[in-house]
């Protein structure tokens, strides 16, 4: 094949070896090729309703709220990434204070029914001066709170004994908030 050349703006000439002209060829069908195969089998996305986003994040909640204070079947610490391992093999990965919980694999019609995801806020009482609670853990009912932004969202405690907390949950990445001021006490009974 002979060479040929392309003049570009400006007046510059430049050759192109002739096995390009059929590689451009090739390069063009299969684009095209591609193109139209997508425009005939579009990919599909693995989207979720809002439905089950919902369910997902209640069952991490439940499982949340069911580990916070239980003590874990074993556990593993190492350059700021603690690992806890639970008897029904939940793990709770927590690193920098960003918290996840990777539950085990439950059907969703075993879940518990969930209460009403609106609560009224309540005010500060009783909780002594540096906002924490002693308190020792035990049965409880949770709650949604009010959403802050896109993706935080409230969570509410309410224990036997009357003591209550809120701690913020991330619904886009599944993770709690771990800070040290994570858990707000808003009653406490003792």
């Amino acid at each position: 094949m002979r060479d040929r050349t392309i003049t570009l703006p400006g007046g510059v000439t430049v050759p192109v070896p002739g096995w390009t002209v059929p590689a451009f060829g090739v390069l063009a069908v299969v684009a095209l090729s591609f193109g139209t195969y997508r425009y005939f089998y579009p990919v599909v996305p693995e989207l979720v309703t809002a439905q089950q986003a919902n369910v997902r994040l209640q069952l991490e909640v439940q499982h949340y709220n069911a580990h916070i204070f239980e003590e874990p079947a074993s556990s593993l610490a190492a350059d700021g990434l603690n690992v806890r391992v639970f008897a029904d093999e939940c793990l709770l990965v927590a690193r920098r204070g960003i918290t996840r919980l990777l539950v085990a694999s439950i059907p969703v019609e075993s879940m518990p029914a969930v209460s009403d995801p609106m609560i009224e806020p309540v005010v500060f009482a009783e909780v002594n001066e540096s906002g924490s609670c002693p308190h020792q853990g035990g049965a409880f009912t949770w709650q949604y709170g009010a959403k802050r932004d896109q993706c935080w969202v409230e969570v509410w405690r309410t224990f036997q004994d009357g003591c209550r907390h809120m701690q913020m949950f991330n619904a886009c990445s599944g993770a709690w908030d771990t800070s040290p001021d994570a858990i707000q006490w808003t009653q406490c009974r003792h």
